[in-house]
């Protein structure tokens, strides 16, 4: 039996068990980044969702989805803060 040695992982040959956890990981990442696309793409045309979905890197598409959640986030937190000072200058 001999022990190979990968930057992320060690597999030993001659055992499954190994990569079928690195194969179980690489489900759980896509699944993350498809989340995460679809979070991020919510609303938007058909063609955005492919564009990020073909990607050449999956970091580069995380990289633009979160920059697009954590936009949103700050919109959304902007609008309500808006609302809430146009509420409070009625008020006045």
């Amino acid at each position: 039996m001999t022990t190979t040695t990968h930057p992320t992982t060690t597999t030993m040959t001659n055992t499954k068990v190994k990569v079928t956890a690195v194969r179980e990981d690489d489900r759980d990442n896509n699944n993350k980044l498809e989340r995460k696309i679809a979070i991020a793409t919510d609303g938007l045309q058909p063609q955005f969702i492919r564009k990020l979905k073909h990607r050449d890197t999956t970091k580069n598409t995380e990289t633009i989805c979160d920059y697009i959640i954590a936009m949103n986030v700050l919109f959304q937190v902007q609008d309500g803060f808006d609302i809430l000072l146009k509420k409070n200058s009625n008020s006045i």
